[in-house]
């Protein structure tokens, strides 16, 4: 069975498949905000928008903090920087025979047995900025993402991207190393093709599965704009800390 420690990513995934909850977080690169200030724009009450802020603080993406009879919410970008490195394994993905002659994924359990383990010949674990897959200048659809988001919340759908990075694969063996039953693979599956991050297609009796990395590439797109944030965030954390050693 393949497993993904990954609540963190389940969580960042979760709070940005939704456009108000992704236009909070726009608006709190600007600096930090009152709850009304941030509710200005919607078109919905002040309930609702707490809600999306709660959601949002779970996932670790903001703080709130009191200042008097002031609450004050400030983004947290470390969350998207975790993203950011799990997007970025979805590189172009480059011959394994070519990157490394030695070690080439022979057969299908090799592939199955990787799965939770990118490869370095085609997944260089780096989150410098930008991998060469997400290079293209792009309108992003809000709906789009929502259902990219969505997807990619649930770790048995991110393991299933991960197999598919390797090669297509039928059903059957890419459901094998998971302890779930098959129609319940299958609804996982509904979900990503929705997504259009993996494509369906018959060859003969076999009905092959395909990954298609286009809204990928859409989502790293629209968080690589927080990297300037992340990296002052960084920055400053340093430079308290080196303060605090002298």
């Amino acid at each position: 069975m393949v497993k993904y420690k990954t609540d963190s990513l389940d969580a960042t995934f979760g709070a940005l498949s939704d456009s108000t909850r992704r236009a909070i977080l726009d608006r709190l690169t600007r600096g930090e905000a009152r709850v009304t200030e941030l509710a200005e724009p919607f078109r919905i009450s002040l309930p609702a928008v707490s809600r999306h802020l709660q959601i949002l603080a779970n996932a670790r993406l903001l703080t709130r903090k009191k200042y008097g009879r002031i609450q004050l919410c400030r983004l947290e970008a470390g969350p998207l920087q975790n993203a950011t490195a799990w997007l970025g394994r979805y590189q172009r993905p480059v011959a394994p025979e070519a990157a490394n002659p030695a070690a080439p994924f022979k057969t299908t359990r090799d592939l199955k047995a990787a799965a939770g383990k990118p490869h370095p010949a085609i997944f260089p674990l780096t989150t410098s900025w930008p991998p060469t897959i997400f290079n293209r200048s792009v309108k992003l659809n809000a709906k789009v993402l929502d259902m990219t988001f969505s997807a990619l919340a649930e770790p048995t759908r991110r393991a299933i991207l991960a197999c598919l990075a390797f090669t297509d694969s039928s059903v059957t063996e890419l459901a094998a190393p998971f302890n779930i039953s098959l129609p319940g693979f299958s609804k996982h599956l509904r979900v990503l093709e929705a997504a259009s991050l993996i494509v369906r297609e018959k060859r003969g009796r076999v009905n092959l599965c395909r990954l298609a990395a286009t809204p990928l590439e859409d989502a790293a797109t629209w968080i690589k704009r927080y990297q300037i944030f992340w990296e002052k965030q960084l920055d400053a954390l340093a430079q308290y800390l080196g303060a605090d050693k002298e």
